[in-house]
């Protein structure tokens, strides 16, 4: 069985993180997300003004592609709170021309996003060890 967040564990762990890893996580919380869907996305992907992120591509294993479903091409809602938080990042960032991607990797000079364990292994699964959440954090569970 995977390891579920209780709601204020979730609260410490998104108070913990900074930056990039805190949009990140808040993001595929918030949403539901695949992580292949948030690291596909671009700022031309982001309607601040609606509301509404649109999934056009998915990143996996570096390559892009399109979404896993037709399903996951539907628009989704942002909620005041994501909308502040993706802002502020873009407001942190180099990166924040439309073309460029949300979670750009400065080592990749922006041509391609992070990849999906760089934000989790560097940033994320630390976090929880320093707030004495014994509990492992990852992206999906793989037992199915």
């Amino acid at each position: 069985m995977p390891d579920v967040l209780a709601a204020e564990e979730l609260r410490e762990l998104l108070a913990e993180l900074r930056n990039r890893a805190r949009a990140v996580v808040f993001l595929t919380v918030a949403t539901g997300l695949r992580i292949s869907e948030a690291l596909g996305l671009k700022w031309s992907d982001v309607d601040f003004g609606s509301r509404v992120i649109k999934l056009i591509r998915a990143v996996v294993h570096q390559h892009i592609g399109e979404t896993k479903t037709e399903a996951s091409r539907k628009p989704v809602p942002m909620d005041g709170t994501l909308a502040a938080v993706l802002h502020y990042w873009s407001t942190q960032t180099w990166y924040r021309q439309p073309d460029d991607w949300v979670f750009a990797s400065s080592q990749m000079q922006v041509r391609q996003p992070y990849r999906p364990g760089t934000p989790l292994r560097w940033y994320v699964q630390p976090a929880p060890q320093r707030l004495g959440i014994a509990k492992q954090i990852g992206w999906h569970w793989r037992g199915r």
